[in-house]
């Protein structure tokens, strides 16, 4: 009841009409773009206060041709932070998992600079998290921060270095100029430097190396998209945590590292590691000449190895607690299907069912982005979630429809 008063109180606010459906179990409570259309104005949208359910509008811009752009300015920058400080407060009051990629999903957008600081340093406090874990299990790895990382547990430890820039935009590059010791948030990332040397690296959606043969040291790499163009030969005393499949193409050497991936991890060249903790949520496959001491490989699936070679796997659940975000938590399962990603199951109180989504409906687009896979609808889903609301456009036996889910009560497993 309380969610239904939420609802209730948000559209009235904004004089929009409710669409009740208690037929099912349990009843649902949803809100379509032609409502909105049909109740609000262009002459009232000052007075509208824009709270998430008129964002999720914005945010698949059905309006932002319709009013001034300044006012829609106005408002999306105001909202971007907010949302910051929401994955900010759900980072720290995670108890299960790190719940850093809900952090690394507000940054498509410009944020000042005090929002930025705050969300590196939540970082650092989990990447310290994951030092303190190493520490306790002393045969993981020999990966210490606290003895390479320049900037600890701490943004400020890095600026005092003196030496260090702090990039936050929706894209950004990299270049030899920039130097080492640096900070980048952003979307998308290029990185045209041969050495990543004692840095920050942190995307939303891409992070790519544009220079050959790239060596990481004494840093940390952190993205929700994809990895493409690896060009690396040489992790040392590194952290790489990566929201997709993960190939390393070159022949590579890693030396008391973590590296963690939410997909499949290929190693396409021959691979030298020591010291070191891999782990990945899908398949891990090495294809040429392999060599370990003292570390450990886990998959949640399988581990491919040249014939006659054997990875140290680490039995059990990754001991690091690094969890990101799944269709699971929203209590949603889906296939692919030749139009999107089509709901196989909902639980009796995901968000999705509680807001008009059905088994069966194939969603093709959320907000403004397009739906190709299972994959695909669980990250815009995680961006929808972080904003308190989405919309979601779907096929219903061929019919065309929208919904508009609320997230703001729901709390994450």
């Amino acid at each position: 009841m309380a969610l239904y008063a939420l609802v209730a109180a948000h559209l009235l606010l904004m004089n929009l009409e409710v669409q009740l459906s208690i037929n099912a179990a349990p009843a649902s409570v949803y809100v379509t773009i032609s409502a909105m259309q049909q109740a609000t104005h262009t002459n009232s949208i000052t007075k509208i206060e824009p709270e998430p359910l008129t964002m999720a509008v914005f945010s698949a811009k059905y309006y932002e041709g319709a009013f001034k752009k300044s006012v829609f300015d106005h408002w999306s920058s105001r909202h971007n932070e907010h949302f910051a400080e929401r994955a900010i407060a759900l980072a720290n009051a995670s108890n299960n998992g790190s719940r850093m990629d809900l952090i690394l999903d507000c940054l498509r957008s410009e944020l000042v600079r005090n929002t930025q600081i705050r969300m590196v340093n939540t970082l650092c406090k989990h990447f310290a998290k994951i030092s303190t874990i190493n520490k306790d299990y002393s045969q993981l790895s020999r990966y210490d921060p606290d003895n390479f990382m320049p900037f600890g547990k701490s943004f400020d430890q890095l600026v005092k270095r003196g030496n260090s820039s702090l990039y936050a935009r929706s894209n950004a590059v990299i270049s030899e100029r920039d130097g080492a010791f640096n900070v980048v948030l952003g979307g998308t990332i290029e990185n045209s430097m041969k050495h990543v040397l004692g840095s920050l690296i942190v995307s939303a959606d891409k992070y790519t190396n544009s220079a050959k043969s790239v060596a990481w040291t004494s840093s940390i790499l952190m993205t929700n998209g994809t990895l493409t163009n690896a060009n690396v030969v040489a992790i040392t005393r590194c952290l790489w945590i990566v929201d997709s499949n993960l190939v390393l193409d070159q022949d590579l050497r890693i030396r008391d590292s973590i590296l963690i991936t939410n997909g499949d991890l290929r190693f396409a060249g021959s691979l030298d590691a020591s010291g070191c903790f891999i782990s990945a949520a899908g398949k891990i496959a090495a294809v040429k000449r392999t060599k370990f001491s003292d570390s450990f490989v886990r998959s949640d699936t399988s581990i491919e190895t040249p014939k006659g070679v054997n990875f140290p796997e680490w039995k059990g659940h990754n001991p690091f607690r690094i969890k990101f975000f799944q269709l699971a938590d929203l209590g949603v399962t889906a296939k692919l299907h030749a139009k999107g990603a089509e709901i196989t199951a909902l639980s009796p109180f995901s968000p999705l069912r509680l807001f008009g989504l059905r088994i069966g409906d194939v969603v093709t687009k959320v907000d403004d982005r397009a739906i190709d896979s299972p994959d695909a609808l669980r990250r815009a889903s995680r961006t929808a979630y972080v904003r308190e609301a989405g919309v979601y456009y779907l096929l219903r036996n061929g019919q065309a429809l929208d919904r508009i889910v609320l997230f703001s009560d729901y709390r994450l497993p």
